[in-house]
């Protein structure tokens, strides 16, 4: 029976794309490119593929193929050219593809990195790449998987990490850049730094997080500094007693973005945005009202566009950068992504990825006052699970000692009373909203199942007190917020 409803709801999107992600729009506004997902039969994981979707809502076209994963499309700055990451000449290990966008045919390689492309960006003048690459050794954040980036296909995925220092230097990650037109790779760091993300500030300036040793838990102490790849020399911009991430910087490089924030997971962040000076000077702190900042993006001519979290609301924010002020572009109860929160901008406007109860998850443009879709993904098994869903309602309840907790209630489409599932998101900094379910939620659902998917404190979109409430006692308020959502 349940075979039957995972075919009834996957099957009929076997061959396309779904679960659109990472969107960038091409720099003339024509395209979106992004990561759809394609799954062609039950067994087995969705493979990314790189789609490009025409801005004006006039259709989508996947353009790479495999095998094995596609993601990460990058456009050049005169957008003539879209980069991509690709681990088609071998599984897990991505390295970096090239296609012409006129005419699109066959991508190809780059030349390969010792490791693991993670990361790469376009210089502002278009002749370089940066790019991040990590040892075949170095760990993969908890947010995307355990285990080590480079994997092991000979293993089965339940064998345990073996950490040890013997490969010590096959677990950093490591900044390079590569010139396009001779095609070399050149160390833009010293090579004991430890690189998580970086970005071009500027056309020969490199804005970075970075720590000194390579594992996972050394991200939770990193700084941001400046890199100058021709020396690979750095200097130290900021140091926090949190966590920093998603650095980014206009083509000019006069400014810099980064997001502050209490975070459990590398690469789930959403907190305070702050704006620096790259030449030093104290950052400044953005006010953003009550919203936890998780994208920052700038646009062409050096605006500021910005999406997060406030309680289970998703928010797009236009930062007055002179003034260090956020206004409210636009909010709405449905999910602007899931794990991670993203945004484009798309002339004046803004393309996110969105998803709901009621609205698979699509790209859509979000314009003055309206949203236009420009890659749905509905079809008759999204119907299906749809049709498994009676009704969901966000809740908002006292915890025993007062504190307002909001939570996700989903019932089935028959009638209570209903067993019900109490469904604990991770992290703890991270939390749920009106997400689209999950096959197999859809399934429990039509076995009768009711969820309760409660943000306890430690969650994020309520700022840095409410997410640090669960520190140092973790299972302790948090668990008994769970409770009182039940009773």
């Amino acid at each position: 029976e349940i075979e039957a409803f995972f075919r009834d709801a996957r099957g009929p999107g076997f061959g396309s794309v779904s679960a659109p992600s990472d969107p960038r729009p091409s720099p003339d506004g024509r395209w979106v490119a992004f990561r759809g997902e394609r799954l062609d039969a039950l067994e087995g994981h969705p493979l990314g593929r790189i789609c490009l979707a025409a801005s004006d809502g006039s259709g989508v076209r996947q353009i790479t193929f495999g095998p094995n994963d596609d993601d990460q499309p990058r456009w050049s700055p005169d957008g003539r050219s879209l980069t991509f990451r690709s681990d088609r000449a071998e599984e897990g290990r991505h390295q970096l593809y090239a296609m012409d966008v006129d005419g699109i045919g066959e991508a190809r390689p780059l030349p390969t990195v010792d490791g693991v492309a993670e990361q790469h960006a376009w210089s502002p003048d278009g002749t370089r790449l940066l790019v991040v690459v990590a040892g075949t050794e170095a760990e993969q954040s908890d947010a995307v998987g355990s285990g080590t980036v480079g994997g092991d296909g000979d293993l089965p995925a339940w064998i345990p990490l073996v950490e040890s220092s013997d490969r010590v230097e096959e677990s950093r990650r490591r900044l390079f850049v590569l010139g396009m037109a001779s095609e070399a790779l050149t160390p833009a760091a010293r090579p004991d730094l430890n690189v998580w993300e970086a970005a071009w500030c500027g056309p020969d300036r490199i804005a970075a997080i970075v720590s000194d040793q390579p594992g996972e838990s050394a991200w939770y102490g990193s700084r941001l500094v400046i890199i100058d790849p021709a020396l690979s020399t750095d200097r130290t911009l900021l140091e926090t007693d949190v966590q920093l991430g998603w650095v980014c910087a206009p083509a000019d490089g006069t400014r810099l973005a980064v997001v502050e924030a209490l975070c459990s997971d590398r690469l789930v962040v959403a907190g305070d945005l702050l704006l620096l000076d790259p030449d030093g000077g104290d950052p400044r702190r953005v006010d953003a009202g009550d919203v936890d900042v998780a994208w920052p993006v700038w646009r062409d001519d050096g605006s500021l566009v910005a999406a997060g979290i406030r309680w289970l609301d998703s928010v797009v924010l236009d930062v007055d950068v002179d003034a260090a002020v956020a206004k409210e572009r636009w909010a709405t109860s449905e999910a602007i992504g899931a794990l991670f929160i993203q945004a484009g901008p798309l002339g004046s406007d803004v393309v996110v990825p969105l998803q709901s109860l009621d609205r698979p998850p699509e790209l859509v443009v979000v314009g003055d006052g309206e949203l236009r879709t420009v890659a749905a993904t509905r079809h008759a098994g999204t119907d299906r699970i749809r049709s498994a869903i009676g009704s969901r309602q966000q809740l908002t309840y006292p915890a025993p000692d007062g504190t307002s907790i909001e939570a996700v209630l989903t019932v089935p489409r028959s009638e209570p009373p209903f067993p019900l599932i109490l469904h604990v998101h991770g992290g703890p900094i991270w939390g749920y909203q009106d997400f689209w379910p999950s096959v197999l939620m859809a399934a429990l659902a039509n076995r009768g199942y009711a969820f309760l998917q409660p943000n306890p404190r430690g969650s994020w979109g309520r700022g840095r007190g409410f997410a640090s409430a669960v520190v140092g006692d973790m299972g302790g308020a948090d668990a008994l917020d769970l409770l009182a959502g039940l009773d």
